[in-house]
């Protein structure tokens, strides 16, 4: 393996500087101790769990037998359209090169304007099923805890397109909040089980 000081080149001539700008602080704990209390899944989360047993997991069974047959994947994230946004949501759709994406703020969250921190959401289902509707929920918890909007992509799936292709419309995301003002250091990347692969 090279050391990183023998690599030919400079160290930082591609990454540009940080904007000047001050972290937000957060409450000091007066150093009392904490009880963490761990409680398992709730009612609804072990629920949601049978019902995905029952249902998605034998669905994903059968498809993975014939991959070639048209199977209406986006039927799961069509159903979550009659999932309401919790009260003072803001989304706007944003047109990538190849998909689109939805930039999501909870109540109370400043918009999007380059100047404070941004999450990058990409969501799970296993590359073929899911959606920006599916995640909604959890996307407006994410931007109320973080106080930041989040730009949830609507990447193309497998089995019509490669994970490849869910890769790039992922960088142009990327790509339109560098150009909508955002440094790389404002820009959180979060996403869960696929999301979390890409």
């Amino acid at each position: 393996m090279t050391a990183p000081s023998k690599v030919p080149g400079t160290a930082h001539a591609a990454i540009s500087a940080a904007r000047g700008r001050k972290p937000r602080r957060f409450p000091v704990s007066d150093g009392a101790p904490v009880e963490v209390v761990e409680d398992g899944p709730s009612v609804a989360g072990r629920l949601m769990g049978l019902a995905a047993m029952a249902t998605i997991r034998p669905f994903l069974t059968v498809g993975s037998y014939a991959p070639k047959l048209p199977w209406p994947w986006g039927v799961v994230d069509f159903a979550a359209r009659v999932l309401k946004p919790a009260p003072g949501t803001v989304r706007a759709t944003i047109a990538l090169p190849h998909c689109t994406a939805q930039l999501v703020r909870a109540a109370g969250v400043l918009p999007a304007d380059g100047n404070r921190t941004v999450i990058l959401y990409l969501h799970g289902g296993a590359f073929l099923t899911c959606g920006v509707n599916t995640h909604g929920r959890l996307v407006t918890a994410l931007s109320k805890c973080a106080d930041a909007p989040a730009l949830v992509v609507n990447y193309r799936m497998i089995p019509k397109h490669s994970v490849g292709t869910a890769l790039d419309d992922c960088f142009d995301a990327y790509k339109w909040l560098r150009e909508t003002g955002y440094e790389p250091d404002q820009i959180v990347l979060a996403g869960d089980s696929a999301g979390g692969y890409l």
